[in-house]
């Protein structure tokens, strides 16, 4: 889903499909790693390792049902800045935009968005990350692109 605001300043982009595809695999995982809680002895490897995998995957979890429950977009562009599921960057900040192919298992490679940033208090540069469906890739990077151009002041 993608939208625009009423005068063109602003731009968000949600991936329902691909929140609900994390909320189930993530789910499936849990039932899983619960499987050796309940057949090892407490204190074994197995079952420490399990317990820490399995506190993961509910903190996982939980962080995406709290981002759609604030309606929060995976992706939101503003006069201001860009928002990557709730961090923010402003424009002067953002150092390049790519696209990037990755390899996922058996699903093969997928194409991501990477924004490149270094903010300045920061000696290290950092990035930014979304996987939108593959006819919307281009699109969206045309349209950061241009929010960039455009909002960027130095």
């Amino acid at each position: 889903m993608q939208k625009f605001g009423n005068d063109g300043t602003e731009f968000w982009w949600n991936d329902e499909v691909q929140n609900l595809g994390l909320k189930i695999g993530v789910f499936f995982c849990i039932i899983f790693f619960i499987i050796p809680l309940k057949m090892e002895k407490p204190g074994s490897l197995l079952f420490i390792l399990s317990g820490c995998i399995l506190v993961f995957l509910v903190v996982a979890l939980i962080h995406i049902s709290m981002l759609e429950r604030k309606k929060v977009p995976a992706l939101y562009m503003n006069e201001e800045g860009i928002v990557v599921w709730g961090d923010f960057c402003s424009w002067n900040h953002v150092k390049s935009v790519e696209i990037k192919s990755l390899y996922r298992g058996a699903a093969g490679p997928r194409d991501w968005i990477y924004i490149y940033f270094q903010l300045p208090e920061d000696e290290k540069e950092r990035c930014f990350a979304i996987t939108p469906e593959k006819e919307e890739i281009m699109e969206i990077k045309i349209y950061i692109e241009a929010f960039w151009e455009y909002y960027k002041t130095n």
